[in-house]
């Protein structure tokens, strides 16, 4: 009941960071001259409602999700919509879209994990898990790529940095580079996560084994 109730503390203090964020960024977006456009004002009321994801799915689906998956959910709100579509850390920083995805790899890795082991219940076949923790963020980061493209095709967008600020279109490998460049991260991101996994469950079963050998004495 104590855990349970520090999980709930801590998801609260979560979410009020985050809404905090959101509502100062909205004041600064009205008082500061130049910050304000209709289009950040909108990414600033989508952030909000992001922020409420995690709240909304624990009271309608009772999911308790774990606080790894929360604080890396939170982490990628706030450092993409906020810093880095607001904020214009994406054009800023030539490699924050790189850091980005890598961080969706985590947090898509963390959520196949979560996934795996309430499916199968067990999670002692450590090679078999960390096989779907990546192979998950691989697929969503797949899926979410061949969206970027249909989103582009469809509304004339430039997400997959097919052509240049000037509209010039990129051919051959330069077309392609910011796909696969976005794939390696979040492949990058699952396997850091993997890594992350399996150091944590080597060290956990070496604990209880030498629990055990002590109980047998």
């Amino acid at each position: 009941m104590v855990m349970r109730n520090k999980i709930l503390n801590i998801n609260t203090i979560l979410f009020a960071i985050a809404v905090m964020l959101g509502v100062l960024t909205i004041i600064l977006l009205l008082s500061v001259n130049g910050m304000y456009t209709s289009f950040k004002m909108m990414m600033a009321g989508v952030y909000i409602a992001l922020c409420f994801v995690p709240m909304l799915l624990r009271l309608i689906f009772r999911w308790k999700a774990p606080i790894y998956i929360v604080v890396t959910y939170y982490c990628f709100i706030v450092l993409s919509t906020l810093c880095g579509t607001i904020y214009g850390l994406y054009n800023i920083i030539s490699f924050y879209d790189i850091l980005l995805h890598a961080l969706s790899g985590v947090l898509l890795a963390g959520f196949g994990l979560y996934i795996y082991t309430k499916g199968s219940g067990d999670n002692s076949k450590l090679i078999i898990t960390v096989l779907f923790i990546i192979g998950f963020a691989v697929i969503v980061g797949v899926l979410w790529e061949i969206w970027e493209y249909l989103t582009d095709e469809i509304m004339l967008l430039n997400s997959q940095r097919h052509s240049t600020l000037d509209g010039v279109a990129l051919t051959g490998h330069n077309a392609i580079t910011d796909t696969m460049i976005d794939l390696i991260s979040d492949l990058g991101g699952a396997v850091l996560f993997a890594v992350g996994y399996v150091v944590y469950a080597v060290n956990r079963k070496r604990k209880n084994k030498g629990i055990n050998n002590l109980d047998k004495k």
